[in-house]
């Protein structure tokens, strides 16, 4: 057993002996034995709370989430919970968690500003002016009425920054004065880079912005900014409160940003090294070691602190060596199993070590997204799959912080032939108007090559990527006899009246009693037809019609590669494939009125840059039927 297996797994623990580095707590996080962890649910709340504040909010949420199970009527773990889901873009959820406790009695500074907090975010959310000052009022009265009671700094300045973009600025001001005070004594007293010394220096910041006074803003939260010790989920709560203030003073936004630097994010994609038996050379090993030094500098120079990409031998090991030595965090995303990945994509070099640097890297992942784990090695179309999901599990990370997205590639500049390539990702960035980094091979290594990817000819059962959206009636099995014509008459004409005035219709549909399934060309048109079909439900009375009140449907959405082929029995073309399954095995476990995305759909949403609606973080949920489980999204139309 491994030290970190025997720290992960040690009972009784010690809070003082758990790492603080976000390497160390993924260690720890990996190699946890959730029987011993459900002994200790401080052990959750605290490792979680380390990973929260270092900027891992989905991380965080699943421990809590596991935590809850053992304990579930835990305060704590339920309190940390909405944070998680409050940081990760999921204010509504956080609120209704939230105002259970408040409800219950919990009265508490941390549970009425965690509350306070996402009825902040939901006004930031909204586009009606009047929804938004309506939540800005209530996260106002809840921070209110916190300080009050307790006299906490974190209360009162929020309070007062909520008082100022309500246009109270009197009250603002005396609130800012008054927090100012509590919290200058305290910024003298000797501390090290701990949570409590940041978060004074970051309201002394605050107050004195809200006060008018720039300059000592700058030079406060320039001391936050050192004490932070890492945590980038404080700096980028606290850069986002100060660009809302500078906006409701009609000053530059990012006029403190300089301040309150958090890490990029990097989306990565390279060539491989070159094989032996490569005809013209294009990145041979000997220009490893120049490669490798470019993307250190670069690394350095974009400030890189969180990194996504695959891990062939070449660049993309190159890549998540050097972010590793940064303490960067990194992500993994392979196109199939990674042992069917190490054959392909790793060992073909035929040169020694990669196959070793691979499964090290895999070892040291925060995580590692398979996105085929039942299937062999894909082909162009699969590596493409990949490439989205790179780019846009990236673009939520970068999202969740509000940090920058920068792609970087190394590349030779030559376009491709076909898709799942370097040239193809990098064309892709620049469709979509992101401005790419790339690291170019010395011309002496990237001379034209006479070999070309040569494409296959298009067959009836070719496979390409769609969006799988699967529904079904919850309690359709418990409607009696006599309802039944009710239902197929009113209930079924919903969908059917909204499919024939669709402007982009499914490219295959189909019902068997009471479910839906179809097949789009894409994720935004999937997603949006399930959100409208959801709100033109809700707004029947169904009772009227004989029917139960509450029927509704639950949806699941998912997108990846699927073959379209001639169904031999019927005659008629259809689509299938694992990812067809992948969607099925979602909607049983969508709640009633809901739809429910995989990490996928929502991945591949944000890298072709939908505006329509968004993807809240859920957690690791278990599929139906043993199929395992999988981190999942709520969707949710933008305001």
């Amino acid at each position: 057993m491994s030290r970190a297996q025997r720290r992960a797994s040690a009972a009784p623990f010690t809070i003082n002996s758990l790492p603080f580095d976000l390497p160390g707590l993924l260690s720890l996080c990996r190699h946890r034995q959730p029987e011993q962890w459900a002994k200790h649910p401080r052990l959750y709340a605290e490792v979680g709370r380390r990973i929260l504040e270092r900027g891992e909010p989905l991380l965080a949420y699943d421990l809590f989430q596991e935590g809850l199970a053992a304990c579930p009527k835990d305060t704590v773990l339920l309190r940390l919970l909405a944070l998680s889901l409050a940081r990760s873009g999921a204010p509504g959820r956080a609120s209704e968690i939230l105002t259970g406790l408040y409800q219950r009695g919990h009265r508490d500074e941390e549970t009425l500003g965690i509350l306070a907090r996402t009825h902040k975010d939901s006004a930031a959310m909204s586009a009606s002016p009047r929804e938004r000052d309506e939540q800005r009022r209530l996260a106002y009265n809840f921070y209110l009425r916190s300080y009050r009671g307790q006299k906490g700094y974190y209360a009162g300045v929020n309070a007062a920054a909520m008082a100022l973009l309500l246009g109270r600025r009197e009250a603002a001001c005396r609130l800012a004065r008054e927090v100012r005070d509590i919290c200058l004594p305290r910024s003298r007293r000797p501390r090290g880079a701990d949570a409590e010394a940041y978060w004074i220096a970051a309201t002394l910041g605050e107050s004195s912005l809200i006060l008018g006074d720039l300059s000592q803003a700058e030079f406060w939260y320039s001391r936050a900014a050192r004490l932070s010790d890492g945590r980038n989920a404080d700096i980028s709560s606290t850069r986002r409160q100060a660009r809302l203030i500078l906006k409701s003073m009609g000053r530059d936004m990012a006029a403190l940003d300089a301040c309150l630097k958090l890490p990029s994010v990097v989306a990565f994609s390279g060539h491989r090294v070159d094989s032996p038996k490569r005809a013209q050379p294009r990145f041979p090993a000997s220009a490893e070691s120049a490669v490798r030094l470019e993307l250190a500098r670069r690394l350095e120079k974009l400030n890189a602190g969180f990194g996504f990409a695959s891990a062939a031998c070449g660049s993309d090991i190159l890549f998540l060596e050097e972010m590793l030595k940064r303490g960067g965090e990194i992500q993994i995303i392979l196109p199939c199993a990674p042992s069917e990945f190490r054959v392909d994509s790793v060992d073909v070099a035929g040169l020694p070590g990669w196959g070793a640097r691979f499964e090290r890297l895999l070892r040291r992942a925060g995580r590692v997204h398979v996105v085929n784990d039942h299937g062999k090695v894909p082909g162009n179309l699969g590596y493409e799959y990949a490439n989205l999901l790179i780019d846009g599990l990236a673009r939520l990370r970068a999202a969740s912080l509000d940090t920058e997205l920068i792609p970087l590639a190394v590349w030779d500049g030559k376009a491709e032939e076909g898709a799942g390539g370097t040239g193809s990702l990098v064309r892709h960035w620049r469709n979509q108007g992101l401005a790419t980094e790339i690291i170019s091979l010395p011309r002496r290594y990237s001379a034209r090559s006479a070999q070309r990817r040569k494409v296959k000819a298009l067959r009836p059962e070719i496979q390409s990527i769609k969006a799988i959206l699967f529904a079904d009636v919850v309690g359709y099995s418990r409607l009696g006899e006599e309802q039944i014509p009710a239902f197929l008459r009113r209930f079924m004409a919903v969908p059917g009246r909204l499919l024939r005035n669709w402007s982009h219709p499914p490219e295959a549909k189909a019902t068997w009693g009471d479910a839906l399934y179809f097949i789009f060309a894409d994720v935004e048109n999937a997603g949006r037809f399930a959100l409208e079909l959801s709100e033109r439900i809700m707004r029947v009375h169904w009772a009227k019609f004989g029917l139960p009140k509450n029927l509704s449907f639950r949806i699941s959405l998912h997108a990846g590669p699927v073959y379209r082929v001639i169904d031999p029995v019927t005659g008629r073309p259809i689509f299938t494939g694992t990812h067809v399954t992948h969607g099925a095995r979602i909607e049983p476990i969508a709640p009633p009125g809901h739809a429910y995305a995989s990490q996928a759909f929502a991945a591949i949403s944000a890298s072709r840059g939908v505006k329509s609606f968004t993807c809240e973080y859920v957690g690791e949920v278990p599929l139906a039927k043993g199929f395992g489980t999988w981190p999942l999204y709520h969707l949710r139309q933008k305001e």
